[in-house]
């Protein structure tokens, strides 16, 4: 009886709270320059003690690539430059 008072509970609280964080994944592009920096825009600032477990970069391989991330401001942007730099023909995600 336990279990279910909490599963109801569980159920309640993710129909009153949908999250309020998505992600967009951009489509494939050729024309980077290796030296890239990237912004990402947020609609509200974010906290910027955990963007460094939230945004990164990944080789082909899976890997994440070193990178700095910095906010601005206001919080509402993220700059992301992958250090070293992308290397030519590789694919990052």
């Amino acid at each position: 009886m336990l279990k279910l008072k909490y599963l109801i509970a569980t159920i309640l609280i993710l129909l009153l709270f949908p999250s309020l964080a998505w992600a967009v994944q951009w489509e494939a592009r050729n024309d980077v320059a290796s030296d890239r920096v990237w912004h990402v825009l947020f609609s509200q600032p974010v906290d910027t003690q955990s963007i460094n477990n939230s945004i990164y970069i990944n080789d082909s391989q899976g890997d994440t690539v070193s990178s700095f991330l910095t906010p601005s401001a206001d919080g509402k942007t993220i700059a992301v430059d992958a250090v070293p730099d992308y290397q030519p023909g590789q694919q990052y995600y």
